[in-house]
Formats: structure tokens, sequence, C-alpha cells
């Protein structure tokens, strides 16, 4: 019966000690994010790169569209006096995603000659080594 207990005591102490664990691996973390978040290292530059994604009938994906939209935020607020559009023409597509995503930044008001395209790429580590080309 003595062992019974002891075990049993065992247990509710590892389970304790497990617990204790995640809670403070999720409150480490939560507070880690919180304060990263605080931090604005927004730096100008000659270019920003907007990495190609998904695009949907002629359309950047949502996930595209934002990054889209941040590039052209950083042309307009001045960080950045171009932006290179990366990305090649993905399956079931006619168009380059870097093509799209040219268009959707005009349409935003950025110059064509302040625009770049790489229209090779399939997968984001040749977005960034072509774009390396571009320069």
């Amino acid at each position: 019966m003595n062992e019974q207990i002891h075990s049993s005591r065992c247990k509710k102490k590892l389970i304790a000690i497990l617990i204790i664990v995640i809670l403070t691996y999720i409150s480490v973390t939560t507070i880690s994010i919180v304060t990263f978040s605080g931090n604005d290292e927004t730096k100008i530059a000659d270019a920003a790169i907007v990495l190609g994604a998904s695009v949907y009938n002629n359309d950047p994906s949502p996930v595209f569209r934002e990054r889209i939209n941040h590039a052209v935020n950083l042309y307009n607020e001045g960080y950045v006096k171009a932006i290179i559009m990366t990305g090649g023409i993905g399956e079931g597509n006619i168009r380059s995603e870097s093509d799209i995503a040219r268009e959707y930044a005009e349409m935003q008001g950025v110059p064509s000659e302040s625009i770049y395209r790489e229209e090779e790429s399939t997968v984001t580590a040749e977005n960034l080594e072509n774009a390396k080309r571009l320069g």
C-alpha cells in the first residue's frame, strides 16, 4: 500500500513539474514576442524585396498582397527607392508572380521605373538568389 501511495505522489510531482515547465515556456515565449513586437527596426535601404507567393486568377493571394502592401508602404514613406518583385510562372498560371505584383504595386501608385522584376524563380531560395543579380 505504501508503494502505491509513493508512486501516486511521484506521478503527481512529475505532472506538477511538467505543468510548471510548460507554463514557464509559454510565459517566456509570450514576453519575447511582446518585447520584440515593440521594436521598430525600419531602416533606409536601396530596395525592398518582395518574395513571390501564390496568385489566383491573376490576383495576388492574401499573403502575397500583404507582402506587396508592406513594400509599397516602405516606398511611400521613403524608406526604399525601389521594389524588387520576385516569382516566376507558377503551375496553372500564364503570368509570373512578379508581373502580377508589379501591376498591383502600380495600382497603389508606385511608378513602374521604381519596380524591378525577377521572373525565373519557383522557390524562395531562388527568389533571393536571382534578386541579387538585379543589383
